[in-house]
């Protein structure tokens, strides 16, 4: 397919119909949408740039150009993200249950860079830790989102190398308190809390959040007896030295704080409860979405294989062990740099070319690329970020952008809104209704 402009009309020709195949449209002002003059060939026609061109009911023909971000995402699970460990782990699970190979890959990674805490590092501005913040989404009872997360979370439990975990945020004194106490015996916790007796400072105090519907957070986060747990989840991504909170009885102190989640929702409950505020403020833009379709149905799961168990748990203990005694801020190799470069440079563009909602959404997906690479450069035991870890951190935060997009760029639209657009969106994708 050729594309030409001349004077606002965009004309487009496809070779391989029939020379008088070609049509022409006028562009809107926004420069996303076309509506073009029917051609007078039926077929459907598909570009990078454009996408498909469906005849609509009562439209002669809508043809959707794609930005530059769209043109960023990834439908599926990247193969740069299937290294071989990540394999080993998607196979040992493969026959014990339906969850999507994207939720297990996304509940390990994440269970594993709260392992890793403030153990590696990479200096992007300030220092940059693997812990993230990771949501699945997915239907209720179908997708099998606890599975996956309780799968992942088991496995690093079985390694003897986890953070302490908490599976809801009550308050913002609740949290600050399980911020500075994770990590802590009962007895080192009751002194801290009765007494501030601060024990000795260990190298981090690493802490997951569990949460099996996000939306439940978001609820609880709204009521003004919860405080500012909202600011305070956005303020400990970044894994500051300190964190304070101030209490009528004095403030609690945290030293070395990180912070992970990995929670669960179904699309229309993280519509309902997220808000622009939510988005525009960076509390949504910090997180990982990763939806994904079930697999056919298994009557009788199966436990994972005893010696794969065995030897998931063998290296994940061993390598967690090594960075708590061999802390390593990591760098990127040559060719990782002309990539990120590369990589940086495209998402700035694609930023500048967005409306206000969806540029804020993509704000910090860069950070989580190299989050991610962080952890791939650990489990592939690398002396520094190679290109191979770059690019799967790098592709797999343009597959959760696409759904990241997909589910949050409506947010603080009504419900009469959503209705309207996930009609046409509906009808843009199956094409028009034909006789029977």
């Amino acid at each position: 397919m050729t594309h030409e402009e001349e004077d606002g009309l965009r004309f487009c020709t496809v070779p391989e119909l029939a020379p008088e195949a070609a049509w022409v449209g006028r562009k809107e002002q926004n420069g996303h949408a076309s509506v073009y003059e029917e051609p007078p060939h039926p077929a459907l026609v598909m570009d990078d740039e454009w996408g498909p061109v469906r005849p609509l009911a009562g439209i002669p023909y809508l043809k959707q150009r794609k930005s530059p971000l769209e043109r960023m995402f990834l439908d599926d699970i990247p193969e740069t993200a299937l290294t071989p460990r990540i394999v080993d782990y998607l196979n040992m699970l493969r026959n014990c249950t339906e969850a999507p190979d994207s939720f297990h890959l996304a509940s390990l990674l994440t269970v594993w860079g709260s392992a890793l805490g403030r153990c590696v590092w990479y200096h992007l501005g300030q220092p940059v830790y693997p812990s993230l913040y990771t949501v699945l989404m997915g239907e209720t009872g179908v997708t099998r989102k606890s599975t996956a997360m309780r799968m992942a979370i088991n496995l690093m439990d079985a390694a003897g190398q986890r953070a302490t975990r908490i599976t809801n945020i009550s308050s913002a004194e609740c949290f600050a308190e399980d911020l500075a106490t994770a990590e802590m015996t009962e007895e080192e916790r009751s002194a801290f809390l009765t007494e501030k007796v601060q024990p000795p400072v260990p190298l981090h105090r690493r802490l997951m959040l569990h949460q099996d519907e996000m939306a439940t957070l978001l609820m609880k986060a709204r009521r003004e007896s919860s405080g500012s747990v909202i600011q305070d989840i956005t303020s400990v991504y970044d894994g500051p030295g300190v964190i304070e909170h101030r209490t009528r009885k004095g403030k609690i102190v945290g030293l070395r704080p990180t912070f992970s989640i990995l929670g669960g929702s179904t699309d229309e409950w993280l519509q309902k409860y997220s808000s622009t505020s939510d988005v525009i403020g960076g509390f949504s833009n910090r997180f990982l979405y990763f939806d994904g379709e079930p697999k056919p149905g298994i009557p009788r799961p199966r436990k994972p294989d005893s010696v794969a168990w065995a030897f998931q748990t063998s290296w994940m203990n061993a390598l967690t062990r090594f960075y708590i005694t061999h802390p390593q801020e990591f760098c990127l190799s040559p060719e990782a740099e002309a990539r990120w470069d590369e990589f940086y440079l495209d998402l700035c563009h694609a930023g500048q070319e967005e409306v206000k909602v969806r540029a804020a959404l993509i704000r910090r997906i860069h950070t989580n690329a190299i989050k991610i690479a962080l952890i791939y450069s650990t489990m592939n035991e690398e002396a520094s970020i190679s290109l191979a870890s770059l690019n799967a951190g790098i592709d797999l935060v343009r597959y959760s952008a696409r759904c990241m997009v997909r589910v949050l760029e409506d947010v603080g639209e009504s419900e009469a809104e959503r209705l309207e657009k996930h009609i046409l969106r509906l009808v843009a994708k199956r094409g028009p209704e034909t006789p029977r």
